[in-house]
């Protein structure tokens, strides 16, 4: 599990967000790294080119929750995180639930050579 505590400034209030991660025990063989997406569950403009890899933050296994808690609002948000694996170990879908009620699957596929 880690945990990190982002602090900032929004319309002149200090505030803060704490996100909670825990793992699964299958090894992280995505690349560029699935956990980085999945900890957003959107492309942005700011993520799209993000390799973790050379920021020094890629996990070694998958993702299993990810929560988010914001200061200001007092709200706190968690995704869960369902794996189905191909015969190399790769993801080949993964089911999200939130605490929002909408569940979602991403397929991916992968290109062989």
């Amino acid at each position: 599990m880690t945990k990190v505590v982002y602090s900032y400034r929004y319309l002149e209030v200090d505030q803060s967000r704490t996100d909670t991660r825990t793992y699964t025990s299958t090894t992280n063989r995505s690349y560029p790294d699935l956990n980085l997406f999945l900890a957003t569950t959107a492309p942005t403009t700011k993520t799209k080119d993000l390799w973790s890899d050379q920021l020094g933050l890629r996990s070694t296994h998958l993702l299993s929750s990810f929560t988010e808690h914001f200061s200001h609002s007092g709200s706190t948000t968690k995704k869960t995180f369902a794996y189905k694996l191909d015969a190399k170990g790769r993801p080949t879908e993964v089911a999200l639930s939130d605490s929002e009620d909408t569940p979602r699957t991403f397929i991916i596929t992968y290109l062989e050579k």
